[in-house]
């Protein structure tokens, strides 16, 4: 059996790298705001139809994400087949690291987009869907223990 204190262990370090998603987002948009001030001189041309291509490319993930997210648990944590509860454990922690990087990935394409065509809307629209992504995601004691419990041997 799994004690209170193992599970608060694991949840504290998947919410502390969600918190470093939250604070890559952050970051992206201080240097994307340094970069357009010209207290940074970063000079990439990129042809626009390949911008084009690339933007599409980059909001499709994105959109793909939001329903993809939601149903990893499902594939995930269902493939496990496992009732040790320790392992369950493992296996929340590994899948909420992964749910948190997929998360933060519309923030990262949209400040490539704003690197390379210096277009502020798509990073910011970007940047808010990971922050949306990100908050809708974050792990939680309740819904970690629902899985736990419904693995009890």
């Amino acid at each position: 059996m799994l004690n209170s204190e193992e599970l608060k262990n694991s949840l504290r370090a998947a919410f502390i790298i969600y918190l470093t998603n939250f604070a890559a987002i952050v970051v992206y948009i201080a240097i994307a705001w340094a970069i357009k001030q010209n207290k940074l001189a970063i000079n990439i041309n990129a042809q626009p139809i390949n911008l084009t291509y690339l933007r599409y490319a980059s909001y499709a993930i994105s959109m793909g994400l939001i329903f993809a997210i939601p149903l990893l648990p499902k594939i995930l944590l269902n493939a496990a087949n496992l009732c040790n509860q320790a392992m369950l454990l493992g296996k929340l922690k590994f899948f909420s690291i992964i749910r948190g990087s997929l998360c933060e990935l519309p923030g990262l394409l949209g400040f490539i987009l704003f690197l390379l065509g210096r277009q502020e809307l798509d990073l910011y629209i970007l940047c808010g869907l990971s922050f949306v992504l990100l908050s809708a995601f974050l792990p939680r004691q309740e819904a970690w223990e629902d899985f736990l419990n419904k693995c009890k041997p």
